[in-house]
């Protein structure tokens, strides 16, 4: 079911909407630890798991936590079996914690955590060029592994961690328009990842879908937000929660909700607290949760901050405004009106579903707001939009040639 918004009272003076929305945050229990950012984050039963990590001195962390949701309190577990480490990578396989790579200086190893043993054992390293930033989920007995930043370049390969045999197998690579600090996610049988910063210095809003049968990757609807880096993310049943991070504008507090059976995103509840960078987001109960990050870059304040959020809870919700961006005709033979409801729109990207830069003949208006494309040189098939306005902020569309 689509997460709806009721319209309650708008106000034109300050562009902002008051809304019924679906979706409420709770505060929870602070970590009694140290605060940080770059940690990695997992859940398994009734319980998060949350360490590593940069303090406020910038110094790296080992240590890990447990929460339990139940009773709302944090116990230390056993430190990290790697040492110390930043911006490295987790996922879950049959009730067991991962953790690899990462670290102010690059790593290559994997930890597996028992958590009834409360123990970390080594497994097969990552056979990968070693690096931070990497983005991972799991599906079945198997985890996924790729992107992040090995100290020059970011990376686009992809690797498959097969746990019954504790070996790895390098996969189809992703494309470059995302690569580091971006999110990853797993729903049903596939895998997604999406936003981060890829080969050049702008943050993608770019979402890709991982087919573990086909080995393939199709590039889904963009997200209709600015693009991140450092978001956070957590799912609940077929969608995915996704928000927070670093603009091109600087950090933000919004989340969005995708939908894997429809396609479509939806704006919900911001997180009522500190924007920030770099936070921990995991799922108990059908419950989502944020952990920590980093809420100034020129302060480099960290947090230890837990929110939990509801997502069929409804409440009184103020958010901003956002400028529409209208496509039509759709589908389309021979030409498209992009429109913007405010502002204007400075450049235009297309491209096709494999994330291929497409080109049409474009048209603008004296004020921008309107642009039509010549779509005679495209072949039949979906494509994509991205309208920047003039505030750096990206908008998207699909649209289909006939």
């Amino acid at each position: 079911m689509k997460s709806k918004i009721f319209l309650i009272v708008l106000i034109t003076t300050n562009h902002l909407l008051y809304a019924q929305t679906n979706g409420i945050w709770t505060q929870k229990a602070n970590l009694i630890g140290v605060k940080r950012m770059g940690a990695v984050g997992f859940s398994i039963g009734n319980y998060g798991y949350v360490g590593t990590g940069i303090d406020s001195s910038g110094n790296d962390l080992s240590d890990f936590w447990k929460y339990d949701a139940i009773n709302d309190s944090w116990t230390q577990v056993a430190n990290f079996g790697g040492g110390n480490r930043e911006y490295a990578v987790s996922f879950i396989i049959n009730g067991k914690g991962y953790v690899g790579t990462g670290g102010a200086i690059l790593t290559n190893d994997l930890w597996q955590y028992d958590t009834l043993a409360n123990t970390w054992t080594q497994k097969a390293n990552f056979p990968g060029v070693w690096r931070s930033f990497a983005i991972g989920f799991s599906i079945g007995d198997k985890g996924y592994l790729g992107g992040g930043y090995d100290g020059l370049t970011n990376r686009s390969d992809f690797w498959e961690y097969n746990s019954i045999t504790d070996s790895w197998l390098q996969k189809a690579t992703f494309t470059s328009n995302v690569g580091t600090e971006g999110i990853g996610f797993s729903i049903g049988d596939k895998g997604y990842i999406g936003l981060g910063s890829g080969s050049s210095t702008t943050y993608s809003t770019y979402l890709y879908e991982y087919d573990t049968f086909l080995n393939t990757w199709t590039q889904k609807t963009n997200m209709p937000a600015a693009g991140r880096i450092g978001a956070s993310c957590f799912t609940i049943g077929n969608k995915a929660y996704i928000g927070l991070g670093q603009t091109n504008n600087g950090l933000v507090n919004d989340f969005w909700v995708y939908n894997s059976t429809t396609d479509l995103w939806n704006q919900t509840t911001s997180l009522p607290s500190n924007i920030r960078v770099g936070s921990v987001g995991f799922n108990i109960l059908n419950m989502g949760y944020v952990f920590g990050g980093l809420k100034s870059i020129s302060s480099l304040k960290k947090l230890n901050d837990l929110w939990q959020f509801d997502p069929n809870a409804t409440g009184i919700n103020e958010i901003k405004e956002e400028p529409k961006l209208n496509v039509y005709p759709n589908p389309t033979s021979s030409f498209i009106n992009l429109q913007l409801s405010a502002g204007s729109i400075n450049t235009i990207e297309i491209t096709n579903v494999v994330g291929q830069i497409v080109n049409c003949k474009m048209a603008f208006n004296n004020s921008n707001t309107n642009c039509q494309l010549n779509t005679n040189n495209l072949s039949q098939g979906i494509y994509f939009i991205k309208a920047t306005d003039e505030k750096g902020f990206q908008h998207t569309a699909k649209f289909v040639k006939e």
